[in-house]
This record gives C-alpha cells, structure tokens and sequence, in this order.
C-alpha cells in the first residue's frame, strides 16, 4: 500500500528556492530584452517605412515587439531541450569547446559601457 513520504525542510527548500531562482532568472533576462526595446522598435518603424512608405500601426508594432520578447523564451526552451542531444553527439567536452569562443566573441562585439544605437 502506499508510503507517505514526509514534506521535510530540506525538500520544502530545495522546491521553493529553485522555483525562485529560475522565475527570478527568467524575470532579469526579460528586463535585459525589454531594455532596448524603443531602439528596437525604432528599427522596426524604420524598416516599415523603408519597405512600405508609412509609419507602421501601433498595433503591428505592438505584435513585433511580443513576437521579438516571446522568441527569447522559445530560444530558451529549444536549447534546454536540445543539450542533451546535442552532449550524447558531440561530448561534454566538444560542445564547450564549440560554444565558448562563440560566447567570447559575442562579448568582444558588446564592451560594457558603449551605446549601441541602431542608426
């Protein structure tokens, strides 16, 4: 018959705090998308007017922007869902050699403290 298994307070913490910590983390790196959103959607109005000779419609706007903010998210759940397969290919150690020097280079492109505008 079944066993219950006692709520303990390691178990209580371990739930609550890796539940924080992922929304907390989930929450700052929308904060970091949503930061250049009028330059964003600057570029967006930019290219409308470029590609069709009018402003573009709030509305239209408002549907890239989620669009834009909602791929982050997607991002995030294809590569959490793909690493696996991707270490059963390739290796632990290959694909970190494969993905540092991709992560560097995208810091070498963003030194902290320079505006990136895209005019």
């Amino acid at each position: 018959v079944g066993k219950e298994w006692p709520l303990t307070t390691c178990l209580f913490s371990a739930a609550f705090f890796g539940a924080l910590g992922s929304s907390f983390l989930y929450g700052y790196n929308l904060s970091v998308v949503n930061a250049p959103a009028s330059y964003i959607k600057d570029f967006y109005n930019k290219t409308w007017m470029e590609r069709y000779g009018e402003p573009i419609l709030p509305e239209t706007s408002t549907l890239l922007w989620s669009v834009t903010v909602s791929i982050f998210a997607i991002g995030g759940l294809l590569g959490t869902l793909s690493v696996s397969l991707i270490i059963k290919v390739a290796g632990v150690r290959t694909s970190q050699v494969v993905s540092h020097p991709l992560c560097a280079e995208l810091c070498a492109l963003c030194p902290s403290g320079t505006d990136l505008s895209l005019t």
